[in-house]
């Protein structure tokens, strides 16, 4: 019988691993370098009954490496995370209410691998929020697409987190549904809101901009805090604020491309003359010649 133990004032959730379904994971196969793929044992424990799990680096490494694995940092659990996430085992999103971030293990759905239906209906088990189910579906799509594209197949989880099915005959584990988190993309669109001083404001989040912000989270998991340190020092930055000749600003598009952001962080559009003060007076300057009040 599983039940959850307190481990430092937090229950956790104790959980049997199929072995097989791990050595023989063609996802697990994937990741480099190879000393993380035994990582997934330790991780899996986390997993709450429907399959998802408190997603902070600096949590996970608490929980999970403090106690006897020095030579593991929280920098390390994030590095992991990122290569689960790029293999396809590993979905993440953030929560609106919460502000946490939350992660999923693809495919632990399947029979066996979760609590049974009725077990959850006792409320034997905790379980999270539910994985926003239209950018888990395209993650999934995404990450079939990337392995396909090189001639790889075998999509399936390829782990199993037993016993799970201890009364009733086999049946499906879908997620308990719970409030609808909320989509990344209005996250990294307030930050731009709360950040941007001078730069234009984002009014409208299209379907490419979606696509973008998606795009870069599945390449940086750490992408928010990348954004908003980007957006701020853009924003402090007189050239990007208007102040050249011609008066160009620097947009939220413009930001979302990885050269352009990389630029941003590196300093390259850094001035040796002025500052946030001196990029407001020249950007005035420049928008009032055309016609335009700044925003």
């Amino acid at each position: 019988m599983r039940r959850a133990t307190p481990l430092g004032g937090v229950l956790m959730p104790k959980r049997v691993i199929d072995g097989e379904g791990l050595w023989r994971s063609e996802k697990l196969s994937r990741v480099e370098p190879v000393w993380m793929r035994a990582e997934l044992a330790n991780l899996l424990p986390l997993s709450l009954a429907n399959g998802v799990f408190e997603a902070d680096p600096r949590r996970i490494w608490s929980l999970v490496y403090s106690y006897n694995r020095p030579e593991i940092s929280p920098e390390d659990v994030g590095s992991i995370l990122a290569e689960y996430n790029r293999v396809g085992l590993f979905f993440r999103w953030v929560d609106r209410q919460t502000a946490k971030e939350w992660g999923y293990w693809v495919g632990i759905e399947k029979t066996g691998r979760l609590p049974s239906p009725s077990r959850l209906a006792r409320k034997h088990e905790a379980i999270g929020p539910k994985p926003p189910d239209d950018d888990l579906k395209t993650f999934i799509l995404q990450s079939s697409s990337q392995w396909l594209a090189k001639g790889e197949g075998g999509f399936g989880l390829g782990f199993g987190i037993g016993p799970g099915s201890e009364e009733e005959s086999p049946v499906s584990h879908a997620p308990v549904p719970v409030s609808s988190p909320p989509d990344l993309c209005e996250q990294i669109v307030a930050i731009w809101n709360r950040e941007r001083g001078l730069l234009p404001k984002v009014l409208k989040l299209t379907d490419q901009r979606r696509r973008k912000i998606s795009a870069r989270m599945m390449a940086d998991p750490n992408f928010p805090a990348t954004f908003a340190a980007a957006v701020q020092k853009a924003s402090g930055t007189p050239f990007l604020c208007g102040a050249g000749s011609r008066g160009w600003r620097s947009s939220f598009d413009w930001i979302l491309d990885e050269t352009n952001l990389t630029a941003v962080l590196e300093g390259k559009y850094d001035s040796a003359k002025g500052g946030s003060a001196h990029a407001e007076q020249q950007t005035g300057k420049n928008l009032t010649a055309v016609g335009l009040r700044p925003n």
